[in-house]
């Protein structure tokens, strides 16, 4: 792993209109005893500057004390504004354009396209001249903050003015051979501050489209539940997970992890998405796994104190604003994996057909979408027909109403009535049907149908390795199913009782007598 240590230089005398030559003030001089103390522990292998003064001196003293060279790159200089000197009132409107729009520059000035282009070329070639190493860059705010936001495209005007006053600023990033697996930033004034986690943002990619990790994740199933762990210092649950070490494939590591973690020395192991968490101070990218494990040892003694089985995600769990996050897209890729070669018509984001289709096993590609049914039966005593998930499935062993995709060929309503024949064996009649309301969601078009006909449980035949049984349940037994984990709580599905419910009363009033709905 090469490590690279960006140094933001320290409070620069701006008095001086020079900006090649423009020295530190006093301040910036005394600030740099921060940086200094900072890189000590780092075991540094070389120091890379802009050309700049105030980038050179800013880490000088280290320098200088620890018998380094300073290489200057040239590429690692500012961005040019303009030749001539430009007042605050009309900088920062300048900045924030600029951040708007990375084409736009003043008549003898640099874009930000241009200052990242050069950035990230010097920087590519410093990582292919120090793989393995730790470096430090001297370097700027608007040519440091170009850099982030070529790894983090998030990173924009609004992060740019958080920092402009943090002066000098660190920002450390880690690269593997493939790209970069993180980011941390250090602010040299608060150093005791601690990660905030409390509102992390999660971003779900398709399998390999990072490329460049730092972390693995593994969910982990083991006689038809989810296997947790628990490490000695804590008293909540975690997924097996941790660092990719040096020299180890994201699958190397991810055996590993789920051996020092559980015990799992029989299992059976596959990558199934990437993800990235930014937290204010850092990100970091990591890859998921899923496991099925046969046979289970003793725990090495290293970090965790026991395992536990539970039905789906701990009530007391480690990262409690990102494991569900995870959690919900494993039972999404989970169901993907059965019947990988069904053929889905694609539709645009208008509801028409495109005349294309796709394999449920690949990634939808952004802008297209494939049709979903949820189907709810309703018998004559209020009561809707609901049925549980294999144990093979996402959300595995959980209640359900009926659902699935439409194959290639399927409208809704075909759709609807072949899921209820495949997976509870029943025929249910067109006209009994009503499509409630339709949701558009994340690469997928879902209609919710509401059934009124009346069948007998004993009539129902469930479908191997697709549901395990099937039940009557009432609205209040299925909220309380939700409460207790046991159902899948669909957003929607107050929204499609209380619909339900003023349709009835609707049919009451037009009938003037109360139904058998």
């Amino acid at each position: 792993m090469t490590t690279i240590y960006f140094v933001r230089h320290a409070e620069a005398d701006n008095s001086n209109r020079d900006g090649r030559n423009r020295p530190l003030t006093e301040k910036g001089m005394e600030d740099r005893d921060l940086v200094t103390a900072f890189l000590l522990s780092k075991n540094i292998d070389a120091v890379i500057s802009s050309p700049f003064k105030r980038a050179i001196d800013t880490i000088a003293d280290f320098t200088e004390r620890n018998g380094f060279e300073i290489e200057i790159v040239e590429d690692f200089r500012e961005r040019k504004s303009d030749s001539d000197w430009m007042r605050d009132t009309d900088f920062w409107p300048f900045i924030e354009r600029q951040w708007a729009d990375f084409s736009y520059s003043l008549s003898d000035g640099e874009c930000l396209a241009e200052v990242q282009e050069r950035n990230i070329v010097a920087l590519s070639e410093v990582l292919k001249r120090y793989k393995n190493k730790s470096i430090v860059i001297g370097t700027h705010g608007t040519a440091l903050s170009t850099i982030i936001n070529h790894y983090d495209k998030s990173y924009g005007f609004t992060d740019f003015m958080a920092m402009v006053d943090i002066l000098p600023w660190i920002v450390r990033m880690d690269f593997n051979d493939e790209g970069c697996i993180g980011m941390e930033k250090f602010d040299l004034f608060n150093q005791e501050q601690k990660p905030d986690y409390s509102n992390p943002r999660v971003e779900l990619f398709d399998l390999g489209m990072l490329k460049a990790y730092r972390f693995v994740v593994i969910f982990a199933r083991y006689k038809d539940k989810w296997l947790y762990c628990r490490a000695k210092v804590r008293d909540s649950f975690e997924t097996a997970g941790g660092h990719i070490e040096h020299g180890e494939t994201t699958l190397d590591a991810a055996k590993r992890e789920l051996y020092e973690e559980t015990g799992a020395i029989c299992f059976d192991i596959e990558p199934a998405f990437d993800y990235t968490v930014h937290i204010p101070t850092e990100w970091s990218n990591g890859q998921v796994f899923f496991a099925q494990i046969h046979e289970l040892g003793s725990i090495p003694d290293f970090e965790m104190a026991e395992v536990e089985l539970f039905d789906a995600i701990p009530g007391k769990m480690r990262f409690p604003q990102i494991l569900p996050v995870l959690y919900e897209k494993m039972q999404w890729w989970l169901n993907l994996q059965s019947s990988k070669d069904e053929i889905w018509d694609v539709y645009d984001s208008e509801r028409s057909l495109t005349g294309r289709t796709h394999r449920r096993g690949d990634p939808m590609p952004e802008g297209d979408y494939h049709l979903v049914v949820h189907v709810w039966l309703l018998n004559t005593q209020g009561e809707y027909l609901i049925s549980k998930r294999a144990p093979g499935k996402g959300y595995p062993n959980m209640w359900e109403c009926t659902g699935g995709s439409a194959i290639t060929g399927d409208d809704s309503m075909a759709a609807a009535v072949r899921e209820v024949k495949e997976e509870l064996g029943l025929d249910v009649k067109p006209e009994n049907g009503h499509c409630m309301f339709t949701l558009m969601r994340d690469g997928d078009i879902c209609d919710i149908w509401l059934f009124k006909q009346d069948f007998m449980i004993q009539d129902v035949v469930l479908q191997e390795n697709e549901t395990t049984d099937a039940k009557y349940a009432s609205v209040d037994d299925i909220f309380k199913m939700i409460d207790a984990g046991e159902f899948i709580a669909f957003h929607y599905i107050s929204e499609f009782f209380e619909k339900v419910k003023e349709q009835n009363n609707a049919q009451d009033c037009s009938a003037g007598s109360r139904p058998a709905w």
